[in-house]
């Protein structure tokens, strides 16, 4: 059950719903490393092995093994959570 958002009346409206339909490419989480300095190292799926990211990319959501790196056709990156990951897409290799 989604939760359900109030609008302008007094009765809640479930909001809008959305199906992914893009590709992108993703590497599997396999260790995290803090630094003093906010930076992160993500230890990826091989052969990638690590790569340091931005203070500002971990800020919202501090990624767990398991977790993904997710690179955009556009360039950008982001971390998504493994479980919601999953279940929105497939690899196609």
């Amino acid at each position: 059950m989604l939760p359900t958002m109030p609008t302008a009346g007094d009765h809640e409206a479930e909001p809008p719903r959305y199906r992914s339909h893009k590709e992108v490419w993703a590497l599997k989480i396999t260790g995290v490393e803090l630094y003093r300095n906010g930076a992160v190292t993500l230890f990826l799926e091989a052969p990638y092995e690590k790569t340091l990211v931005e203070h500002d990319m971990v800020r919202r959501y501090m990624p767990v093994p398991g977790d993904f790196l997710v690179l955009y056709p556009d360039g950008f990156r982001s971390i998504s959570p493994r479980e919601p990951f999953e279940q929105g897409y497939t690899r196609i290799d």
